[in-house]
Protein backbone atom coordinates (compact mmCIF):
# COMPACT_ATOMS: atom_id res chain seq x y z
CA UNK A 1 0.00 0.00 0.00
CA UNK A 2 2.85 2.72 0.78
CA UNK A 3 4.76 1.81 -2.20
CA UNK A 4 1.38 2.26 -4.28
CA UNK A 5 0.84 5.32 -2.29
CA UNK A 6 3.70 6.57 -3.45
CA UNK A 7 3.80 6.03 -7.14
CA UNK A 8 -0.08 7.73 -6.71
CA UNK A 9 1.99 10.53 -5.59
CA UNK A 10 4.48 11.21 -7.78
CA UNK A 11 2.26 10.30 -11.09
CA UNK A 12 0.64 13.73 -9.77
CA UNK A 13 3.46 15.54 -9.48
CA UNK A 14 3.95 14.70 -13.62
CA UNK A 15 3.30 17.06 -16.18
CA UNK A 16 2.77 16.38 -19.73
CA UNK A 17 6.85 16.86 -21.06
CA UNK A 18 7.49 14.28 -18.04
CA UNK A 19 4.55 11.86 -19.00
CA UNK A 20 6.42 11.69 -22.71
CA UNK A 21 10.07 11.10 -21.06
CA UNK A 22 8.11 8.29 -19.38
CA UNK A 23 6.08 6.74 -21.66
CA UNK A 24 9.34 5.85 -24.28
CA UNK A 25 11.97 5.69 -22.00
CA UNK A 26 9.99 2.88 -19.12
CA UNK A 27 11.04 0.26 -21.57
CA UNK A 28 14.80 1.14 -21.07
CA UNK A 29 13.89 0.96 -17.18
CA UNK A 30 12.14 -2.48 -17.50
CA UNK A 31 15.45 -3.52 -19.36
CA UNK A 32 17.56 -2.62 -16.39
CA UNK A 33 15.27 -4.49 -14.07
CA UNK A 34 15.33 -7.74 -16.09
CA UNK A 35 18.83 -7.50 -16.73
CA UNK A 36 19.83 -6.58 -13.04
CA UNK A 37 17.20 -8.89 -10.87
CA UNK A 38 17.03 -12.46 -10.98
CA UNK A 39 13.45 -13.24 -12.37
CA UNK A 40 13.13 -15.71 -9.58
CA UNK A 41 13.59 -12.72 -6.95
CA UNK A 42 11.59 -10.12 -9.13
CA UNK A 43 8.60 -9.53 -7.16
CA UNK A 44 5.72 -6.81 -7.94
CA UNK A 45 6.93 -4.74 -5.16
CA UNK A 46 10.20 -4.63 -6.32
CA UNK A 47 8.99 -3.92 -9.48
CA UNK A 48 6.47 -1.05 -8.25
CA UNK A 49 9.51 0.35 -5.77
CA UNK A 50 11.94 0.79 -8.92
CA UNK A 51 8.99 2.70 -11.02
CA UNK A 52 8.66 4.72 -7.88
CA UNK A 53 12.20 5.70 -8.13
CA UNK A 54 12.23 5.81 -12.10
CA UNK A 55 9.44 8.80 -11.27
CA UNK A 56 10.84 10.23 -8.35
CA UNK A 57 13.91 10.72 -11.12
CA UNK A 58 12.00 12.21 -13.51
CA UNK A 59 9.98 14.27 -11.30
CA UNK A 60 12.54 15.78 -9.27
CA UNK A 61 15.73 16.17 -11.18
CA UNK A 62 17.71 18.28 -8.98
CA UNK A 63 17.95 15.52 -6.77
CA UNK A 64 19.04 13.34 -8.96
CA UNK A 65 22.56 14.91 -9.72
CA UNK A 66 25.02 11.94 -7.89
CA UNK A 67 22.87 9.39 -10.29
CA UNK A 68 23.17 11.28 -13.22
CA UNK A 69 27.03 11.73 -12.64
CA UNK A 70 27.32 8.16 -11.89
CA UNK A 71 25.38 7.36 -15.12
CA UNK A 72 28.08 9.56 -17.23
CA UNK A 73 30.91 7.68 -15.46
CA UNK A 74 29.34 4.60 -16.90
CA UNK A 75 28.48 5.77 -20.16
CA UNK A 76 31.98 7.39 -20.26
CA UNK A 77 33.51 3.84 -19.25
CA UNK A 78 31.24 2.59 -22.24
CA UNK A 79 32.71 5.18 -24.65
CA UNK A 80 36.12 4.50 -24.08
CA UNK A 81 35.45 0.78 -24.53
CA UNK A 82 33.77 1.05 -27.88
CA UNK A 83 36.71 3.36 -29.00
CA UNK A 84 39.33 0.78 -27.75
CA UNK A 85 37.30 -2.19 -29.93
CA UNK A 86 37.02 -0.06 -33.26
CA UNK A 87 40.66 1.01 -32.76
CA UNK A 88 41.79 -2.84 -32.24
CA UNK A 89 39.62 -3.87 -35.11
CA UNK A 90 41.35 -4.11 -38.89
CA UNK A 91 39.98 -0.98 -41.11
CA UNK A 92 36.78 -1.71 -43.43
CA UNK A 93 38.14 -3.26 -46.55
CA UNK A 94 34.56 -2.21 -48.01
CA UNK A 95 34.79 1.49 -46.57
CA UNK A 96 36.67 3.62 -49.77
CA UNK A 97 34.40 1.89 -52.25
CA UNK A 98 31.46 3.01 -50.13
CA UNK A 99 32.90 6.30 -49.58
CA UNK A 100 32.94 6.57 -53.28
CA UNK A 101 29.18 5.14 -53.92
CA UNK A 102 28.51 7.32 -51.07
CA UNK A 103 29.79 10.71 -52.39
CA UNK A 104 28.22 9.65 -56.11
CA UNK A 105 25.04 9.30 -54.98
CA UNK A 106 25.18 13.23 -52.74
CA UNK A 107 26.22 14.78 -56.10
CA UNK A 108 24.18 13.00 -58.55
CA UNK A 109 20.65 13.24 -56.41
CA UNK A 110 18.52 15.88 -54.37
CA UNK A 111 17.70 15.23 -50.59
CA UNK A 112 14.80 14.66 -51.66
CA UNK A 113 15.46 11.61 -53.96
CA UNK A 114 17.95 10.15 -51.51
CA UNK A 115 15.23 10.50 -48.73
CA UNK A 116 12.41 9.43 -50.62
CA UNK A 117 13.29 7.22 -53.17
CA UNK A 118 16.22 5.65 -51.30
CA UNK A 119 14.41 4.62 -48.88
CA UNK A 120 12.15 3.04 -50.80
CA UNK A 121 14.64 0.77 -52.73
CA UNK A 122 16.49 0.25 -49.46
CA UNK A 123 13.11 -1.19 -47.87
CA UNK A 124 11.85 -3.37 -50.64
CA UNK A 125 15.93 -4.44 -51.46
CA UNK A 126 16.04 -5.69 -48.14
CA UNK A 127 12.75 -7.09 -47.82
CA UNK A 128 12.67 -9.37 -50.52
CA UNK A 129 16.33 -10.35 -50.12
CA UNK A 130 16.03 -11.89 -46.59
CA UNK A 131 12.69 -13.22 -47.91
CA UNK A 132 15.02 -14.87 -50.40
CA UNK A 133 16.29 -17.29 -47.88
CA UNK A 134 13.41 -18.84 -46.52
CA UNK A 135 11.32 -19.17 -49.88
CA UNK A 136 14.62 -21.44 -51.27
CA UNK A 137 14.39 -23.66 -48.26
CA UNK A 138 11.25 -25.20 -49.33
CA UNK A 139 12.76 -26.37 -52.25
CA UNK A 140 15.27 -28.22 -49.86
CA UNK A 141 14.67 -31.45 -48.05
CA UNK A 142 17.29 -31.19 -45.96
CA UNK A 143 16.06 -27.89 -44.44
CA UNK A 144 12.92 -29.31 -43.44
CA UNK A 145 13.99 -30.98 -40.32
CA UNK A 146 14.75 -27.23 -39.16
CA UNK A 147 11.32 -26.04 -39.61
CA UNK A 148 8.95 -25.68 -36.90
CA UNK A 149 5.68 -27.00 -37.77
CA UNK A 150 6.36 -29.75 -39.47
CA UNK A 151 3.96 -30.39 -42.63
CA UNK A 152 3.42 -34.12 -43.76
CA UNK A 153 0.09 -37.05 -43.34
CA UNK A 154 -2.10 -36.86 -40.98
CA UNK A 155 -4.42 -40.27 -40.17
CA UNK A 156 -7.53 -39.86 -38.37
CA UNK A 157 -9.67 -42.72 -37.85
CA UNK A 158 -13.11 -42.21 -36.27
CA UNK A 159 -15.44 -45.30 -35.22
CA UNK A 160 -18.79 -44.86 -35.35
CA UNK A 161 -21.02 -48.17 -33.58
CA UNK A 162 -24.68 -47.42 -34.92
CA UNK A 163 -27.28 -50.17 -33.43
CA UNK A 164 -29.75 -51.72 -36.22
CA UNK A 165 -32.70 -53.83 -36.40
CA UNK A 166 -33.12 -56.45 -38.39
CA UNK A 167 -35.85 -59.50 -37.88
CA UNK A 168 -36.26 -58.08 -34.50
CA UNK A 169 -33.15 -59.48 -33.91
CA UNK A 170 -30.44 -56.44 -32.54
CA UNK A 171 -27.72 -56.49 -34.24
CA UNK A 172 -24.60 -54.51 -33.63
CA UNK A 173 -23.02 -53.10 -36.41
CA UNK A 174 -19.74 -51.08 -36.59
CA UNK A 175 -18.21 -48.80 -39.04
CA UNK A 176 -15.30 -47.87 -39.58
CA UNK A 177 -14.55 -44.80 -41.60
CA UNK A 178 -10.66 -44.25 -42.00
CA UNK A 179 -9.80 -40.85 -43.20
CA UNK A 180 -6.57 -39.80 -44.38
CA UNK A 181 -5.52 -35.78 -44.97
CA UNK A 182 -2.88 -33.60 -45.56
CA UNK A 183 -1.87 -30.54 -43.39
CA UNK A 184 -2.26 -27.57 -45.32
CA UNK A 185 0.95 -26.38 -46.83
CA UNK A 186 1.66 -22.60 -45.86
CA UNK A 187 3.77 -22.36 -48.59
CA UNK A 188 1.44 -22.95 -51.56
CA UNK A 189 1.83 -20.62 -54.99
CA UNK A 190 -1.18 -19.53 -54.39
CA UNK A 191 -1.11 -18.29 -50.60
CA UNK A 192 2.57 -17.02 -51.64
CA UNK A 193 0.88 -14.82 -54.19
CA UNK A 194 -1.61 -13.80 -52.08
CA UNK A 195 0.55 -12.76 -49.73
CA UNK A 196 2.72 -11.04 -52.64
CA UNK A 197 -0.27 -9.08 -53.73
CA UNK A 198 -0.92 -7.80 -49.79
CA UNK A 199 2.11 -6.83 -49.44
CA UNK A 200 2.24 -4.63 -52.99
CA UNK A 201 -0.84 -2.84 -51.43
CA UNK A 202 0.66 -2.24 -48.27
CA UNK A 203 4.08 -1.13 -49.48
CA UNK A 204 3.12 1.34 -52.11
CA UNK A 205 0.06 2.70 -50.65
CA UNK A 206 0.53 2.36 -47.04
CA UNK A 207 4.06 2.77 -46.24
CA UNK A 208 5.55 4.70 -49.59
CA UNK A 209 3.31 7.99 -48.52
CA UNK A 210 4.58 7.74 -45.24
CA UNK A 211 8.30 7.14 -46.77
CA UNK A 212 7.34 10.76 -48.52
CA UNK A 213 7.98 12.40 -45.24
CA UNK A 214 10.88 11.07 -44.40
CA UNK A 215 12.53 14.35 -46.56
CA UNK A 216 10.93 16.88 -44.70
CA UNK A 217 11.78 14.95 -41.00
CA UNK A 218 15.58 15.41 -41.75
CA UNK A 219 15.52 18.65 -42.75
CA UNK A 220 12.90 19.73 -39.53
CA UNK A 221 15.57 17.62 -37.42
CA UNK A 222 18.94 18.91 -39.26
CA UNK A 223 19.57 14.87 -39.81
CA UNK A 224 22.44 15.48 -41.77
CA UNK A 225 23.58 13.54 -45.34
CA UNK A 226 27.23 13.81 -45.35
CA UNK A 227 29.78 10.76 -45.25
CA UNK A 228 31.87 12.46 -42.62
CA UNK A 229 28.65 12.44 -39.99
CA UNK A 230 27.84 8.99 -40.71
CA UNK A 231 28.33 7.09 -36.98
CA UNK A 232 30.79 4.93 -36.64
CA UNK A 233 29.66 1.22 -36.40
CA UNK A 234 29.57 0.64 -32.11
CA UNK A 235 26.96 3.72 -32.01
CA UNK A 236 24.75 2.68 -35.07
CA UNK A 237 24.66 -0.65 -33.08
CA UNK A 238 23.83 0.51 -30.19
CA UNK A 239 21.25 3.02 -31.35
CA UNK A 240 19.87 0.10 -33.23
CA UNK A 241 19.45 -1.65 -29.90
CA UNK A 242 17.36 1.57 -28.38
CA UNK A 243 14.93 1.86 -31.46
CA UNK A 244 14.86 -2.20 -31.10
CA UNK A 245 13.86 -1.79 -26.80
CA UNK A 246 11.23 1.22 -28.05
CA UNK A 247 9.51 -0.95 -30.99
CA UNK A 248 9.28 -3.51 -28.59
CA UNK A 249 7.50 -1.48 -25.95
CA UNK A 250 5.20 -0.33 -28.03
CA UNK A 251 4.76 -3.71 -30.28
CA UNK A 252 3.91 -5.70 -27.09
CA UNK A 253 1.02 -3.35 -25.80
CA UNK A 254 -0.77 -2.76 -29.03
CA UNK A 255 -0.16 -6.15 -30.02
CA UNK A 256 -1.77 -7.04 -27.32
CA UNK A 257 -4.79 -4.94 -27.42
CA UNK A 258 -5.32 -5.85 -31.33
CA UNK A 259 -5.67 -9.44 -29.71
CA UNK A 260 -9.41 -8.00 -27.86
CA UNK A 261 -12.05 -10.10 -28.39
CA UNK A 262 -14.05 -7.25 -30.29
CA UNK A 263 -11.19 -5.86 -32.29
CA UNK A 264 -9.18 -8.72 -32.92
CA UNK A 265 -11.62 -10.07 -36.11
CA UNK A 266 -11.58 -6.37 -37.50
CA UNK A 267 -8.19 -6.13 -37.84
CA UNK A 268 -5.14 -8.52 -36.33
CA UNK A 269 -7.16 -11.41 -38.16
CA UNK A 270 -5.41 -10.62 -41.57
CA UNK A 271 -2.52 -11.44 -39.87
CA UNK A 272 -2.97 -14.76 -38.20
CA UNK A 273 -4.56 -16.10 -41.62
CA UNK A 274 -1.54 -18.49 -41.75
CA UNK A 275 -1.14 -20.06 -38.36
CA UNK A 276 2.39 -21.65 -40.00
CA UNK A 277 3.72 -18.22 -41.11
CA UNK A 278 6.65 -17.74 -43.72
CA UNK A 279 9.10 -14.98 -43.81
CA UNK A 280 7.24 -13.29 -46.92
CA UNK A 281 4.22 -12.86 -44.62
CA UNK A 282 6.20 -11.07 -41.65
CA UNK A 283 4.50 -7.20 -43.48
CA UNK A 284 1.26 -9.46 -44.59
CA UNK A 285 -1.43 -7.21 -42.39
CA UNK A 286 -4.61 -5.36 -42.51
CA UNK A 287 -3.71 -1.86 -43.44
CA UNK A 288 -4.65 -0.22 -40.25
CA UNK A 289 -2.36 -2.45 -38.17
CA UNK A 290 0.59 -1.66 -40.60
CA UNK A 291 -0.02 2.22 -39.00
CA UNK A 292 -0.86 0.85 -35.95
CA UNK A 293 2.16 -1.56 -34.73
CA UNK A 294 4.15 0.65 -37.80
CA UNK A 295 4.12 3.76 -35.23
CA UNK A 296 7.03 2.09 -32.68
CA UNK A 297 9.43 1.59 -35.61
CA UNK A 298 9.20 5.91 -36.09
CA UNK A 299 8.93 6.41 -32.51
CA UNK A 300 13.08 5.41 -32.25
CA UNK A 301 13.89 7.20 -35.46
CA UNK A 302 12.56 10.27 -33.64
CA UNK A 303 14.42 9.62 -30.37
CA UNK A 304 18.08 7.96 -31.96
CA UNK A 305 18.50 9.18 -35.28
CA UNK A 306 21.18 11.49 -35.96
CA UNK A 307 22.09 10.74 -40.28
CA UNK A 308 20.40 8.78 -42.58
CA UNK A 309 22.85 6.05 -42.87
CA UNK A 310 21.50 5.28 -39.26
CA UNK A 311 17.75 5.37 -40.62
CA UNK A 312 18.62 2.78 -43.08
CA UNK A 313 20.74 1.19 -41.00
CA UNK A 314 17.42 0.69 -38.39
CA UNK A 315 15.52 0.03 -41.68
CA UNK A 316 17.72 -3.72 -42.35
CA UNK A 317 17.83 -4.60 -38.54
CA UNK A 318 13.78 -4.41 -38.14
CA UNK A 319 13.20 -5.95 -41.58
CA UNK A 320 16.09 -8.82 -40.51
CA UNK A 321 14.60 -9.24 -37.50
CA UNK A 322 10.95 -9.45 -38.24
CA UNK A 323 11.41 -11.76 -41.25
CA UNK A 324 13.32 -13.89 -39.54
CA UNK A 325 10.70 -14.63 -36.75
CA UNK A 326 8.45 -15.44 -39.07
CA UNK A 327 10.47 -17.64 -41.47
CA UNK A 328 9.09 -20.94 -39.61
CA UNK A 329 12.61 -22.48 -39.41
CA UNK A 330 14.92 -22.55 -36.35
CA UNK A 331 18.18 -22.11 -37.81
CA UNK A 332 21.16 -23.02 -35.67
CA UNK A 333 23.75 -20.93 -35.14
CA UNK A 334 21.54 -17.90 -36.02
CA UNK A 335 23.46 -14.97 -35.30
CA UNK A 336 20.65 -13.15 -33.89
CA UNK A 337 20.23 -14.83 -30.94
CA UNK A 338 23.39 -13.23 -29.83
CA UNK A 339 21.28 -10.05 -28.72
CA UNK A 340 20.38 -10.52 -25.15
CA UNK A 341 16.70 -11.62 -24.59
CA UNK A 342 16.38 -12.35 -28.49
CA UNK A 343 12.44 -14.34 -28.46
CA UNK A 344 14.09 -15.27 -32.39
CA UNK A 345 11.87 -18.00 -34.35
CA UNK A 346 9.98 -20.31 -32.22
CA UNK A 347 8.97 -17.98 -29.67
CA UNK A 348 7.16 -15.96 -32.58
CA UNK A 349 5.75 -19.18 -34.29
CA UNK A 350 4.15 -20.40 -31.01
CA UNK A 351 2.08 -17.00 -31.31
CA UNK A 352 1.24 -17.80 -34.29
CA UNK A 353 0.63 -20.99 -33.51
CA UNK A 354 -1.27 -20.73 -30.34
CA UNK A 355 -2.17 -17.06 -31.10
CA UNK A 356 -2.65 -16.06 -27.39
CA UNK A 357 0.77 -14.94 -25.42
CA UNK A 358 4.37 -14.03 -26.90
CA UNK A 359 3.55 -10.91 -28.01
CA UNK A 360 6.68 -9.02 -28.09
CA UNK A 361 8.25 -8.33 -31.25
CA UNK A 362 11.91 -8.83 -30.70
CA UNK A 363 12.81 -9.48 -26.49
CA UNK A 364 11.00 -11.73 -24.79
CA UNK A 365 11.16 -9.25 -21.21
CA UNK A 366 7.39 -7.91 -21.43
CA UNK A 367 5.60 -11.47 -21.80
CA UNK A 368 8.13 -12.37 -19.10
CA UNK A 369 7.57 -9.66 -16.60
CA UNK A 370 3.79 -9.99 -17.49
CA UNK A 371 3.78 -13.95 -17.88
CA UNK A 372 2.02 -13.91 -20.90
CA UNK A 373 4.60 -16.62 -22.15
CA UNK A 374 3.53 -19.09 -19.40
CA UNK A 375 1.27 -21.45 -22.32
CA UNK A 376 4.87 -20.88 -24.07
CA UNK A 377 6.80 -22.30 -20.94
CA UNK A 378 3.77 -25.44 -20.61
CA UNK A 379 4.62 -26.26 -24.35
CA UNK A 380 8.09 -26.09 -24.46
CA UNK A 381 8.77 -28.35 -21.41
CA UNK A 382 6.06 -31.05 -23.55
CA UNK A 383 8.16 -30.56 -25.74
CA UNK A 384 11.08 -31.64 -23.76
CA UNK A 385 9.72 -34.25 -22.06
CA UNK A 386 9.04 -35.80 -25.64
CA UNK A 387 12.21 -35.67 -26.73
CA UNK A 388 13.83 -37.24 -23.51
CA UNK A 389 11.37 -40.03 -23.93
Amino acid sequence: MLLNSVILWQLCSFDIFHYFLFFFYGSSAVFIIILYVPSESCTCNQVFLFFSLFLHTCTHPALSIMEVNGTADILSSAYLAAEYLDAALPENPFQPSMKHAWGYMLDNYTKFQIATWGSLIVHEFIYFLFCLPGFLFQFMPFMQKYKIQQVGLVVKIFFSVSKMTYLLTDLLCVCVCVCVCVQDKPETWEKQWTCFKMLLFNHFCIQLPLICGTYYFTEFFNIPYDWDSIPRWPYVLAQCFGCAVVEDTWHYFLHRLLHHRRIYKYIHKVHHEFTAPFGMQAEYAHPAETLILGAGFFIGIMLFCNHVFFLWAWVSFRLLETIDVHSGYDIPLNPLHLIPFYGGTRFHDFHHMNFVGNYSSTFTWWDKLLKTDNQYNKYMQKQGDKKEQ
